[in-house]
Formats: C-alpha cells, structure tokens, sequence
C-alpha cells in the first residue's frame, strides 16, 4: 500500500495502521451517550459469529470524484449485509432518520484522497493497484465484534477510536 500512497503524489492518505475496520452504518455526530448506542446494540449478542472474505482493492467514487481505495466483501457478504440492516434497525429507535438510509455495499477504507483529486488521480490509482497486485488481493477474516467507533478527522488524517463494543456468540452459542 505504501507504494500506491506514494505514487499518488500527496493524493491519498492510508488509514493508520491498526484501526482498518468493516463499516456497517455510518451515524456521524449523534447526541445520544455513548452507552445508549450500546445498550441498544445488546442484542447482536445473540448473532453468532461468521466468516468473510475479503478481496479485490478497488478506488470508490462519490459525485464523480475519487474517495477511497477500498477492499470489498467477496465471499459473506449476505451475512455483513444482514447484520448491517439489524445494526440499523436496532438503532432507529434513537435515531429515526436511519429508516430512510441506504446501506453501503459492505467494504474496509485502506485509504482515503485528498479532496482536490479528480477522476484521473482515481485511474492511475486504479492503474497502481493492479501494477501491486492489490486489486487481487484477498484475505479471510472473522466477524466477531460488533464495535463502535468514533471517528475524528484531523489535518493530518482520520482518527479511529473504539468506543463500545459487542460480541458475537460462537456456535456453542457463548
């Protein structure tokens, strides 16, 4: 990844290492505690936990314009997506507006552009990623917390913290 972020000439920034993450529902600022959001999660306790696989970076678009390097969910995918919907359905209560949004295709930020990135920046970053074999790339992983995170954008980039979290039962049911 390091050699697609220089390639970029100061376009795309990694996420810090560490803190890559499947981002189920997108809340922003909310003036709920912390806790409430929690508490209202308590029941994906009940889910049991599931394999995924991931694979295949890929630059996603927003209004014509590059706004990440992403990898998406190849094989699970039905899983993450039904969890995704009970993560929101969960939440609606505190937060009506949630009935109206529309989930996201399942996928883990590697990295974010810059705002002044164009469609062309997005094409040789595509180019980049297949030159490192990183639009091939696969990885298996468990899905077995549900967590939710505070995310800080800063000048020097994203901040992710994790601020709650729920766990997914084995399939002892534990």
């Amino acid at each position: 990844m390091a050699a697609v972020v220089a390639a970029s000439a100061g376009l795309l920034r990694a996420v810090p290492s560490g803190s890559e993450h499947l981002t189920l529902v997108f809340l922003g600022d909310r003036e709920r505690p912390v806790e409430e959001v929690v508490a209202a999660l308590a029941p994906l306790g009940e889910r049991r936990r599931f394999a995924m696989r991931l694979g295949g970076a890929r630059v996603f678009a927003g209004r014509g314009r590059p706004r990440l390097v992403s990898l998406d969910v190849a094989w699970g995918g039905e899983e993450v997506s039904a969890l995704a919907e009970e993560v929101r359905s969960l939440l609606t209560p505190l937060f009506p507006d949630l009935d109206d949004y529309r989930l996201k295709p399942p996928h883990v930020t590697l990295m974010r552009f810059r705002r002044s990135a164009r469609r062309r920046d997005g094409r040789r970053v595509e180019e980049e990623l297949v030159r490192h074999s990183l639009a091939s790339w696969t990885a298996s992983e468990t899905v077995a917390t549900v967590d939710l995170i505070r995310s800080e954008l800063t000048s020097s980039g994203a901040r992710y913290s994790t601020v709650g979290e729920i766990g997914l039962c084995d399939e002892k049911g534990k």
